[in-house]
Order: C-alpha cells, then sequence, then structure tokens
C-alpha cells in the first residue's frame, strides 16, 4: 500500500513537472493516525525537471584506484542520506535532477521497507559512494531469510530502479 501510493505521488509530481529530490525514509509520513494515506512530507531539494537546482550542494572527495591502477578523485554530496542518492546525483557538475533520480530513490525506500536495511553498504563512505555508482546493492541472494518472503516481482521492481543507467532506469 505504502508502494502504490508513493509511486502515485511520484507521478503525480512528474506530471506537474517536479521532481522530489529528496526522497528517503524520513521524508515520508502518515496524514492520518489510521497511516491510511502516505505523503511526502519534505522536498527541500525539489526543483523543476531538467531545470537547473536554485539550491547549492557541497561535495566531499576521496581517491580510488581506478582499472589502471592510478589514482582518481571521485566525489559524493554532504548533507544527504546517501543510500537513497542516485549514482548521477555524485558529480558536482549535474545541478539538472529528473524523475529518474526519484526512481531510484524509490526504489531504494522499496529495498529498505522489505530489508529493514538499506541496499549500499560498505566499511566506509568511499565504500558505499563506489557500491552506488556501480550499482551493486546488496544482493537478494545474500540474505536469504528476508528476500525468500518477496515476490519475484517486487525484487524485479527494485532491481529495475536501481539500475545506473538512467534511461534502462
Amino acid at each position: 500500500k505504502i508502494a502504490v501510493q508513493l509511486a502515485g505521488a511520484l507521478m503525480h509530481m512528474k506530471e506537474h513537472g517536479v521532481v522530489c529530490g529528496s526522497l528517503n525514509l524520513e521524508t515520508i509520513g502518515y496524514k492520518t493516525a489510521e497511516k491510511d494515506q502516505v505523503l511526502v512530507l519534505s522536498m527541500r531539494n525539489s526543483t523543476m525537471i531538467g531545470q537547473p537546482a536554485a539550491f547549492t550542494q557541497d561535495y566531499n572527495e576521496y581517491d580510488v584506484e581506478n582499472e589502471m591502477g592510478e589514482l582518481e578523485v571521485r566525489t559524493y554530496p554532504v548533507g544527504v542520506d546517501l543510500s537513497y542518492v542516485a549514482p548521477e546525483l555524485m558529480k558536482p557538475g549535474n545541478r539538472r535532477r529528473t524523475p529518474a533520480a526519484d526512481v531510484w530513490a524509490f526504489g531504494a525506500v522499496l529495498y529498505t521497507l522489505l530489508a529493514g536495511y538499506t541496499p549500499f553498504i560498505g566499511d566506509d563512505i568511499s565504500d558505499v559512494v563506489e557500491a552506488i555508482r556501480k550499482g551493486n546493492f546488496t544482493s537478494f541472494q545474500y540474505d536469504l531469510e528476508t528476500w525468500n518472503g518477496v515476490s519475484k516481482a517486487a525484487k524485479d521492481l527494485i532491481g529495475g530502479c536501481l539500475r545506473v543507467n538512467v534511461k534502462r532506469r
């Protein structure tokens, strides 16, 4: 029920030319005490689709060794829960938001609601960011106790939402 209502809210925003930009578990709540209507409570990073963000975002850097054994500087946004940030938003130059970023966040929210933990893990922040950049979320196969009870359709939906390729997402 939560997933259907949340998808409807994101679709409504898209139809009106808006990208939420900050969807995560802390920005989702219920309208009533009966918990029958889901709301997006915060849209602090929202923008019009395809328009530059009106806010500034700070980024941290880290070094990672590439396939050639050379060090590369990578970035990630500061002050946001990275568990829900799409890979294309890890770079400072990308100020234009698209609904695909909300789809990524939606997939991460669904994953977290079903599993009880976020899809991207690591020993440190650079491990988490690299996992997000590559789309290497914690596989459904590693935690059989949790994921055996989840339908194939739900896992396919999450997997489709957490694709690195924006066009395929």
